[in-house]
């Protein structure tokens, strides 16, 4: 991160306190951390407002979790999902990439590879660039009659939402975004919506229970692959 002293650099500067988030960089659950003297945390830890304000357990047990791995720094970029995609290389961003369009031109949809900008944001670093690889799919779409706001927000209330940028007139989808094995469920997905109207009336959203994924299974009772 350009300009932005690490949590080393501040206590080492003579900062009494430094205070930061246990997610975004950190890639952990979302919580507060704050880290200096140990006279001074304790003080904290004794207040009477530390019982109000503390986390629960649960989030205690993810932010260990994390730090052990933190560690190491192989082991941090393997369990670490933020970590993983930050640390990803851009020659493996562009031949995921170049797979997952040429899944799209093989259905007639002007669909391309191309060198992106992602942004890591999260709160201190909103506007920090990180060179990536996206795939552009642009208008008109194969087998469906919509625009690309309309492809956009179908995407995002799919039963497995996809969340694509519109850029000049088409849809981007950065591929430093995705975990590993996510790639397939992007271009079938994708690849679903694409043939809508072809398919029309063959599909069926079957509800599943809260907090698991809609089922789309066919009228023939199997269900396609989801990746």
């Amino acid at each position: 991160v350009v300009d932005e002293p690490t949590i080393q650099q501040s206590l080492a500067a003579g900062a009494d306190l430094v205070l930061c988030s246990g997610d975004k960089l950190l890639g952990g659950p979302q919580c507060g951390l704050i880290l200096g003297r140990r006279e001074l945390v304790e003080c904290l830890t004794s207040d009477p407002m530390m019982r109000a304000l503390r986390v629960d357990k649960l989030t205690l047990a993810a932010l260990e979790a994390l730090l052990r791995a933190a560690r190491s720094p192989d082991r941090a970029f393997r369990e670490i999902p933020l970590w993983r995609m930050l640390a990803t290389p851009m020659n493996q961003l562009e031949h995921r990439a170049r797979a997952v369009a040429a899944t799209w031109t093989a259905l007639g949809a002007q669909s391309v590879a191309t060198e992106s900008t992602a942004y890591l944001g999260g709160g201190t670093t909103p506007v920090q660039p990180i060179p990536s690889w996206a795939v552009r799919l642009t208008p008109p779409f194969p087998g469906v009659s919509t625009s690309v706001d309309a492809l956009a927000a179908a995407l995002r209330l799919d039963a497995l939402p996809i969340v694509a940028r519109v850029q000049t007139g088409s849809l981007w989808f950065d591929l430093r975004t995705l975990l590993d094995g996510q790639d397939d469920v992007l271009s079938q997905t994708v690849t679903r919506h694409l043939l809508s109207d072809r398919q029309s009336g063959s599909a069926d959203i079957i509800p599943a229970p809260a907090g698991i994924p809609g089922v789309h299974r066919s009228r023939t009772g199997s269900p396609p692959a989801r990746g």
